[in-house]
């Protein structure tokens, strides 16, 4: 069976939505890396014969996965921009 990695998709051009989605995943390198393991494990699992409900099912997990993985990225994100915002604007003990 063909997997994505089997295409001739490597020696066609680059898309604007595929640097989109470069940028995108430059940004946020978690969801890149479980994106990278999803493809992977995927590729994996249909060479080794994954009939179509296994396939869904995977599928399910993994994008719960990857949402889980995004979420904690922004978190982590949200919680460092305003710990940034707020430094210049707080009074430390050795400042009075």
């Amino acid at each position: 069976m063909k997997t994505p990695s089997d295409s001739n998709a490597e020696s066609a051009p680059i898309t604007e939505e595929e640097y989109a989605l470069l940028s995108q995943l430059r940004a946020n390198p978690i969801a890149a890396k479980r994106f990278r393991a999803i493809m992977g494990r995927f590729e994996q699992e249909v060479a080794a014969g994954m009939d179509a409900h296994e396939a869904e099912m995977m599928v399910i997990e993994e994008i719960q996965e990857l949402g889980r993985s995004l979420l904690d990225q922004w978190a982590e994100n949200t919680h460092k921009d305003i710990l940034e915002k707020e430094r210049p604007n707080s009074v430390l003990a050795f400042d009075i």
